[in-house]
């Protein structure tokens, strides 16, 4: 039987991700996040070598410059090795991980980290020749130089930076709208091209900085372009890859800029007349400026804005007067503190009869969580007063503030805006009043505590909780206000 035919020549075996390899002089090498770089023969497969950097790292995408590989990784060196035996020649030490490979020029080895420095490293002995900070860490974007300048960008910031490759002098740096954290710059014919995550591609003047033209991509712009006869390939986030013509991307620019400028001027006239009209909500002056709506419309929307805004103040206010705290119990070896058992903080809407709270309840072996919750005030049918639960099936139930409103927002009598209000008050008046954990003692270091003096209008004998309020399966049913309101004095009592 013949044997079957396959593309495949070999394959070779690492413990974790590989990095993109290089091949120099038959050898392939790689590095991978098994914490070691490897040199194997490119027609067999065979290891040659490989060289283990500590553990638990990752190794970058090495270089290769006459005898020596150079390659970075996550424990913060950069590496220095024989490319015949994996000999260490030298290691250089950042203050952070290095992401991208480094780029070797005239001896001199260049390479960021993100440690927020460009570094510039003798590359026969290791040795630091000068050093540049910029103001964010430098990632996966490895440096380019031409006509002794130096380019990266950073991660963390929107800027390109240009630097004197000799002495690490900064000549210019241009700013986009968003990080240059995967797009290796490129240098052809005195014009700097790279992306950016703001989705644009960039064509600088490499001497200047001075933007030439860009082109609008429907994603982030990560991958590092590429120029064949006039063509700029590039690949995007929007899961397309691009090819621009260069030429005519260069026709159209003047076109463009003098576009862009005059809707720059537009822009500031509209932001003028939207100050002196006194929109200054922001989604409302965004809409307004972006052609979306009509002044007479943003007008009116800022007039609703101010009228909703004065109306959340006074309910503000009128709520940190109608606050319940529930179910505290004195600590045995803290005496200027109390434990949270139950809900510490109810902020009543006593015109619609609703509560919203912060509740301490029992995860069980002892330890407690925080959970939000949202209560309907009723009366039972001997006119006693009721708390039923008006979101979850059980008092205290896991969901997140945004859930429980949207779930209770399909409720009679509920009011979505005036909850959140509500809840702005509940979290000011928790953190005033709730601490986690005790410096103290150690006892307490995973429990919710509440310093008593905080406390309007209690003494330190006299009881901060209402008792009898759980049923045997710890569900918060039914609450007697008045009882709770009148066993701490400053508390309101329910009025129905």
């Amino acid at each position: 039987m013949a044997e079957e035919k396959t593309p495949l020549k070999w394959k070779f075996k690492t413990e974790d991700y590989v990095s993109s390899p290089i091949l120099n002089e038959g050898i392939l090498y790689f590095g991978s996040d098994d914490s070691f770089l490897y040199a194997l023969d490119i027609k067999t497969g065979k290891e040659k070598w490989k060289v283990e950097v500590g553990s638990y790292n990752s190794v970058k995408s090495p270089i290769s410059s006459q005898s020596t590989v150079y390659f970075g990784a996550s424990d913060y060196f950069l590496y220095a090795l024989d490319s015949d035996t994996g000999k260490e020649k030298w290691k250089f030490e950042t203050g952070g991980n290095i992401n991208s490979s480094p780029f070797h020029s005239n001896g001199i080895l260049y390479f960021g980290s993100e440690d927020c420095h460009l570094y510039a490293l003798d590359s026969k002995t290791g040795k630091e020749k000068w050093k540049f900070e910029a103001e964010g860490y430098i990632d996966r974007s490895s440096p380019a130089i031409a006509n002794g300048i130096l380019y990266f960008g950073c991660s963390n910031n929107d800027f390109l930076y240009a630097l004197d490759s000799e002495t690490g002098k900064e000549k210019w740096k241009f700013e986009t709208k968003d990080c240059i954290s995967s797009s290796s710059p490129i240098v052809v014919e005195g014009v700097i091209y790279f992306g950016s995550a703001d989705c644009y591609l960039y064509a600088l003047d490499s001497e200047t900085g001075e933007e030439k033209w860009k082109f609008e991509a429907e994603g982030n712009i990560e991958t590092s372009p590429l120029i064949s006869d006039g063509i700029i390939y590039f690949g995007s986030q929007d899961n397309h890859i691009y090819a621009v013509n260069i030429n005519i991307a260069n026709e159209l620019a003047p076109i463009k800029k003098e576009e862009e400028l005059r809707n720059k001027e537009l822009e500031i006239q509209m932001i003028d007349e939207a100050d002196k009209n006194g929109i200054i909500e922001e989604n409302i002056k965004t809409q307004y400026i972006s052609g979306e709506i009509t002044l007479e419309r943003a007008i009116e929307l800022q007039s609703q804005h101010n009228k909703e805004e004065k109306l959340k103040l006074k309910w503000k206010e009128e709520a940190k007067n109608n606050i319940i705290r529930v179910n505290c119990e004195q600590t045995a070896d803290l005496d200027t503190m109390l434990l949270l058992r139950g809900c510490l903080v109810l902020v009543l809407d006593p015109d619609n009869g609703w509560a919203y709270g912060n509740h301490i309840k029992s995860q069980g072996g002892g330890t407690f969580a925080e959970h939000h919750i949202i209560m309907k005030y009723t009366l039972d049918d001997d006119g006693s007063p009721n708390w039923g639960i008006a979101v979850g099936p059980w008092f205290g139930h896991n969901c997140s503030q945004d859930e429980l409103v949207e779930t209770a927002s399909g409720l009679d009598g509920f009011d979505k805006i005036k909850a959140e209000v509500m809840f702005d008050v509940v979290y000011e008046v928790w953190s005033r009043f709730v601490e986690y954990g005790s410096d103290e003692n150690s006892d307490y270091e995973s429990a919710y505590l509440c310093q008593k003096n905080v406390i309007p209008d209690t003494n330190d004998d006299e009881v901060w909780y209402a008792e009898d309020n759980f049923d045997q399966d710890d569900n918060m049913s039914t609450i007697d206000i008045e009882s709770v309101s009148e066993s701490v004095p400053g508390n309101m009592v329910f009025i129905s």
